[in-house]
C-alpha cells in the first residue's frame, strides 16, 4: 500500500489462490480479471464467468466457451429447451429424444404434474399469480433413482389466474445433514458442505442459504434450531431508515423495518440464493457465496449484497470451528433506506435448541484472569415487547448455551462485539431443531453499513463442557490478540 512513511496499519484479510481461486479447473492466468457477465466478480473468482447459469467447470468438461452465454439461448437439439437449461437438468443437449420432459393431467381438484427428473437435482415446484413473484410449494430431492417426479396441485382459493413452473438446480450430491434429505450443494460446485473431523459435523445446505442448520458432536444430536428461516447460525445485518413498505408485500408484523439482508431467507420462508459453494482440496473447510433476501418481505427480494463465509476448523483445536464472514453491499446510491446510520449489528445470530437452557459468561470486573464465571438471567424485559431480549454485557466477548444438567453445549466467541449480548428463550424444554422453542444469542456491535460498504469478521463456535468452552476462549485471545 502506498502510504506514507511511518504510517501503522494492519491487514484484516490475505486472499490466496494457489493458481485457481474458483476451484472450476481454469487456471487464474487464463481467466483474467475480465467480467463479461457484469456480476462484480472477476472471471478468475467467478465459478460461472459468463453468468448462463452453467459453472465453469460444466462448461469446459463439455468443450463450451465459458466467456460467452451463448448456451443460455442455443438449442442444439430443436427440442425447445436451452443447452444451458438442459445442462442445470441433467439431459443431453444434443438429443432431440431427451429433454426435460412435464406431463400435466386435469383432475376435479386441480392437476397432476410429473417431470423426467435425474439423479443429482432438485426439483421445486413454483406458483405466481403475474410472472412476476414467485412462491415455492415443495422441493423435492431426486435421491432414489426414480426416473420421475409427480406432484398433485390445486389453486389458491380466491385466485382467478396463476402461472406454475418447475425450477430444477443442480448437480446435488449429498443430503441435508438435518434430515438426510434435502439437497445441499449450490450453483458452481459439486462439493459437499460438510465439515467431520470425527468430533464435530457441521452442515451449512445451500436450501438455508449457506447459513447452519447442523451442529452436533459427530454421531451425536443436532444442537441448531431451524424452524423458520430466521433461525439457524447465519449473517444478519442492519442499515439505513426503518421503512413500511407493506404495498411492496412487506410483512406487516416487520413493519415498518430496515435494510435487513437474511443469509437464510425471509421471513415468509422464501429461500436465499447460493451462487458459490466450494470445498478446500483437503477437505477441512469449505467457502460459500449467498446473495441473502430482505428479511422483511414477502415476495423474495433480493438484498444488493453478497454475503460469503470460509468455514474451518481451528488448527489444533478439534472442538472449534472458525467462522470467517464477509458481507459485500452494493445497494444503488439513490435507494429507499438512505445515508448510513449507526444500527446494532447481530455478528452473528444463533438459534439453537431449547435444552441448550443454561446461559453462562464472564461478567466481573477482572476479564481474562480465570476469574468466577455466573450463570446468566436472562429473563424478558416486558417494556421491550415484542422484543423481549435481555441485554448482558460479558466482559470476556463469549457466551456458552449449556445443558443444565451436564453443563455440556456450545459456545460462542465474539470479539468484535463491542456493546452487548442479545440473550433470550421461547418456549420450553425439551425440544429439537425444527421446534418453535428455541434459544438465542446474538454478539452486537454498533456500527453504519453505508450502501457501498464491506465488512470482514470472525467468529468461532466452540463444542464441550464449561472449561473446555473458556480454556479455548483464552487460547484464542492469544492465538489472535487483535480479534
Amino acid at each position: 500500500p502506498d502510504f506514507p512513511q511511518g504510517t501503522v496499519f494492519s491487514i484484516d484479510w490475505i486472499r490466496t489462490s494457489g493458481g485457481d481461486y474458483d476451484r472450476d479447473g481454469l487456471s487464474d492466468v487464463s481467466e483474467g480479471s475480465a467480467d463479461p457477465d457484469g456480476d462484480g466478480l472477476p472471471n478468475a473468482e467467478d465459478p460461472d464467468s459468463d453468468g448462463d447459469g452453467v459453472s465453469d467447470a460444466e462448461e469446459a468438461r463439455r468443450g463450451w466457451n465459458v466467456l460467452d452465454p451463448v448456451e443460455a439461448t442455443r438449442d442444439s437439439d430443436g427440442d425447445g429447451s436451452t443447452d444451458a437449461e438442459e445442462s442445470l437438468a441433467g439431459t443431453d443437449p444434443i438429443r432431440a429424444d431427451e429433454w426435460p420432459a412435464t406431463e400435466i393431467l386435469a383432475t376435479e381438484s386441480g392437476w397432476d404434474v410429473t417431470i423426467g427428473a435425474r439423479p443429482g437435482r432438485s426439483y421445486a415446484f413454483q406458483r405466481s399469480p403475474n410472472l412476476w413473484s414467485w412462491s415455492t410449494d415443495e422441493v423435492v430431492p431426486q435421491v432414489n433413482g426414480s426416473p420421475t417426479l409427480a406432484w398433485s396441485i390445486s389453486p389458491n382459493p380466491g385466485t382467478s389466474r396463476e402461472f406454475f413452473r418447475i425450477g430444477i438446480s443442480g448437480p446435488m450430491e449429498e443430503p441435508d445433514p438435518a434430515d438426510g434429505t434435502n439437497p445441499t450443494s449450490g450453483v458452481g460446485s459439486t462439493e459437499n458442505p460438510f465439515l467431520d473431523n470425527g468430533t464435530l459435523r457441521l452442515g451449512a445446505p445451500a436450501s438455508e442459504g449457506a447459513s447452519f442448520n447442523y451442529l452436533a458432536p459427530s454421531g451425536g444430536a443436532n444442537l441448531v434450531n431451524y424452524h423458520d428461516q430466521g433461525r439457524l447460525i447465519q449473517q444478519s445485518y442492519y442499515a439505513g431508515e426503518s421503512l413500511d413498505r407493506t404495498a411492496d408485500g412487506q410483512n406487516s408484523r416487520w413493519s415498518p423495518w430496515p435494510w435487513n439482508p437474511i443469509q437464510g431467507g425471509d421471513a415468509s420462508g422464501k429461500l436465499a440464493e447460493v451462487v458459490e459453494l466450494t470445498v478446500s482440496d483437503l477437505g477441512s473447510g469449505f467457502h460459500s457465496r449467498t446473495i441473502p433476501l430482505l428479511w422483511d418481505m414477502t415476495t423474495g427480494e433480493q438484498a444488493k449484497a453478497y454475503m460469503d463465509q470460509w468455514n474451518e476448523f481451528e488448527p489444533g483445536m478439534p472442538d472449534v470451528i472458525r467462522v470467517s464472514c464477509r458481507l459485500i453491499v452494493f445497494r444503488y446510491g439513490d435507494d429507499l433506506w438512505g445515508e448510513a446510520r449507526s444500527r446494532h449489528q447481530e455478528l452473528p445470530a444463533v438459534y439453537l435448541i431449547r435444552d441448550l437452557s443454561k446461559a453462562v459468561a464472564y461478567m466481573g470486573a477482572n476479564p481474562w484472569t480465570g476469574d468466577s464465571t455466573e450463570v446468566l438471567d436472562y429473563s424478558p424485559d416486558p417494556e421491550k415487547a415484542p422484543f423481549p431480549w435481555a441485554q448482558l454485557t460479558p466482559t470476556e466477548p463469549w457466551m456458552a448455551l449449556v445443558d443444565p444438567d451436564t453443563d455440556v453445549g456450545l459456545g460462542l466467541y465474539s470479539p468484535i462485539a463491542n456493546v452487548h449480548w442479545s440473550v433470550r428463550a421461547t418456549g420450553s424444554e425439551p425440544s429439537g431443531p425444527t421446534d418453535s422453542a428455541t434459544m438465542h444469542i446474538s454478539p452486537i456491535r454498533s456500527m453504519k453499513l453505508d450502501r457501498d460498504s464491506i465488512m470482514v469478521y470472525c467468529y468461532w463456535l466452540i463444542y464441550g463442557d464449561l472449561t473446555t468452552i473458556r480454556t479455548r476462549v483464552y487460547e484464542l485471545r492469544n492465538r489472535y490478540p487483535s480479534g
